[in-house]
């Protein structure tokens, strides 16, 4: 984008411009392909890793739509994490999934009212 001199912010506009024109849908990713991913780089358990698969086949698809999947599932792991009673902070889930702790806090707090308990 340096090379063209267009912001970052010109190139998705133009493309969202471009998908809507020719009424193309852009798939999105499934959050829980990144899971495994996000819990090596973490140190994350597998109990950890299940109960986050779970979390996400629990939340209502339409609740997660326009949200990024890497950030949906880190905060997926927290929340297993946090309900499972593991020692994890929030900077090393962030920094394993290459997202800002905000992105945790958020969207965990956002998960927690959406997510059954499952206790």
């Amino acid at each position: 984008m340096r090379a063209a001199n267009i912001s970052r912010r010109d190139v998705y506009r133009t493309y969202s411009v471009i998908c809507a024109g020719l009424s193309v849908k852009v798939p999105v990713q499934d959050p829980a392909s990144y899971i495994t991913r996000i819990a090596d780089a973490a140190g994350v358990n597998e109990a950890a890793r299940r109960e986050a698969l779970e979390i996400l086949s629990s939340v209502d698809r339409s609740e997660m739509a326009g949200k990024d999947p890497v950030g949906l599932a880190a905060c997926a792991l927290y929340l297993a994490c946090l309900r499972r009673c593991e020692v994890v902070f929030r900077r090393g889930i962030a920094e394993a999934a290459g997202v800002s702790e905000s992105t945790i806090t958020t969207g965990y707090q956002s998960l927690m009212d959406f997510a059954p308990d499952g206790r």
